[in-house]
């Protein structure tokens, strides 16, 4: 009965420390994932401001070249 007795404290013992280790990298990975959830988060905020930033710079040059055709045609109709 002993070294059963002794057997079934090893195997739960072993068990137990198994468990435990598999916690702490379920919890070590669940944070690794929220981390990189942020790291997307953040880099998906910025290239919403980058895309913001190019449409402005898009819509500034469409209007410099209207002006630019505007002025170009007023000038060629005055020295005629």
């Amino acid at each position: 009965m002993s070294s059963s007795s002794s057997s079934a404290t090893r195997i739960y013992r072993t068990s137990a420390f198994s468990r435990e280790r598999n916690r702490m990298h379920a919890r070590k990975t669940r944070q690794r994932k929220k981390e990189h959830m942020q790291k997307l988060q953040n880099r998906a905020d910025e290239l919403k401001l980058e895309q913001i930033r190019l449409k402005q710079a898009i819509n500034e040059k469409n209007t410099a070249s209207i002006l630019v055709g505007l002025f170009q045609t007023g000038d060629g109709e005055g020295s005629a």
